[in-house]
């Protein structure tokens, strides 16, 4: 991985107010690098703006296995070094930072980095998601995890994970794998994860998946306590930790110190403004269809500049 790698050790800084720019990319997971370097290609200047490391969730996968050009089992880190490889080849200008929001300017758009401004004229927001909470007492306290790399306990430990889709049957047999015994609280009666996660699960040993459970609070009292509901009864279970894996939604930044809505993001094309990735697929969130997107919306926002050079002609 290049030593510049941003969120790594040499973060690059944000820079000077007021530099422009044609396209301003916020967010470099699949779909960010791709709508990042395909702009480059075309010949436009392009910014792209990460708030933590390149490659975005795809740095928790455990294993890939539907990504054609690279062996199956690869784990995510695999797919992040040819996203590094490919970057080398048509580099926008990285800097890392958050974006604290977007504002438009009537020529484009003006994006808050801390105490700078980038000027671009068109924006792609390829910002992905952030992890659901279940909304209940005691979800703050620090062992209650939403991400796997978070769950700081030893081996033999035992973690309750919440939730039965791709992502959390992924980030548990992860967990499995790393020595920690697994508790799977469904609401529901089977897990939602594909055929393959469910086979893997069935197998592997320390591993307990439990339906019909209601998680109504996580209290410290003697010890890491979830109380549940089975539909009857109130219980008690004594845990480790606690990694909360319901779902994802869009994460999106303000616009016009409004919020913004992922459909009022998508209705803005027409004023240069275009969303990518993980925000727009829904439960579709696999790294190909990620790039496609990132693509897709390069090559729209390339068409946007094609039709403003039109009507200027």
């Amino acid at each position: 991985m290049p030593p510049h790698a941003p969120g790594l050790d040499n973060p690059v800084e944000p820079p000077p107010e007021d530099e422009k720019y044609d396209v301003g990319i916020i967010g470099l997971g699949p779909a960010g690098v791709t709508a990042a370097c395909e702009l480059v290609r075309y010949g436009y200047s392009v910014v792209a703006i990460e708030k933590e490391t390149i490659g975005g969730l795809i740095h928790y996968a455990r294993a890939v296995d539907n990504f054609p050009g690279i062996p199956p089992r690869s784990p995510g880190k695999v797919v992040v070094d040819m996203l590094w490889q490919h970057m080398g080849g048509f580099p926008p200008k990285v800097v890392n930072a958050e974006v604290t929001g977007i504002y438009t300017t009537g020529a484009g758009y003006e994006i808050s980095v801390g105490e700078s401004a980038i000027i671009v004229k068109s924006i792609i927001l390829a910002t992905g998601t952030i992890p659901d909470r279940l909304g209940v007492p005691g979800e703050d306290l620090p062992w209650v995890h939403h991400i796997w790399t978070d769950v700081d306990v030893g081996e033999d430990a035992l973690v309750a994970v919440i939730g039965g889709g791709d992502v959390a049957a992924d980030q548990a047999l992860s967990l499995n794998e790393n020595g920690k015994q697994i508790l799977m609280m469904l609401k529901s009666g089977v897990p939602r994860c594909n055929l393959v996660l469910q086979s893997e699960m069935e197998v592997m040993e320390d591993f307990i998946i439990a339906s019909g459970i209601d998680v109504l609070r996580f209290e410290d009292r003697n010890g890491h306590i979830v109380i549940f509901s089975d539909g009857e009864n109130e219980n008690r279970m004594p845990v480790d930790a606690v990694l909360v894996s319901i779902g994802r939604s869009p994460s999106l930044p303000p616009l016009n110190d409004q919020p913004l809505s992922i459909r009022k993001a998508i209705f803005m094309s027409s004023e240069g403004l275009f969303v990518a990735g993980d925000i727009v697929n829904e439960r579709r969130r696999q790294v190909a269809i990620a790039m496609g997107s990132g693509l897709s919306a390069a090559m729209r926002c390339d068409e946007y500049f094609r039709r403003i050079r039109e009507c200027k002609e």
